[in-house]
């Protein structure tokens, strides 16, 4: 049997808890009750471009896309082994809408796609065993440029 105190100690230890719960809920319910945000997706469709003139000079994603898609001017450029600036490298930018962007990483020197970054794209496989066709090239030139 509990002493008066400690049955009383309980309750008023229950009835704080119970306090800062019930405070805790109020600004998490207040943020949920108002969105007050807009999605945007970006789908890299043409009919979703709203860039304006882009990095490849074109209108739309699909003249961002390299060709070819390994070892092409844009993504590697003119020699193989990347370009030497951040100016000249392969970029592209979401403008007016989701505001997303992204250019090329720099590594050893040069900026080109396997320093990092991400590139549009019309790869489009349902087969992920395809991806071991393409390393091959992807190795060779990365050595080639490493050779320079």
């Amino acid at each position: 049997m509990q002493t008066k105190p400690a049955a009383c100690g309980k309750r008023l230890l229950a009835l704080v808890l119970a306090i800062v719960m019930v405070c805790s809920l109020l600004p998490v319910s207040a943020f949920a009750a108002e969105p007050d945000y807009e999605l945007r997706v970006l789908t890299f469709e043409d009919a979703d471009y709203k860039g304006g003139t882009n990095f490849a000079g074109g209108n739309n994603w699909t003249s961002l896309i390299d060709s070819p898609q390994y070892g092409g001017k844009m993504l590697y450029g003119e020699s193989g082994a990347g370009v030497d600036s951040v100016d000249a490298a392969y970029k592209w930018t979401d403008k007016n809408n989701t505001w997303l962007s992204n250019t090329l990483s720099e590594g050893y020197g040069s900026w080109c796609y396997w320093s990092g970054g991400h590139a549009v794209s019309n790869y489009v496989s349902g087969e992920i065993m395809r991806i071991f066709e393409i390393l091959p090239q992807v190795r060779r030139l990365r050595e080639a440029a490493y050779r320079l």
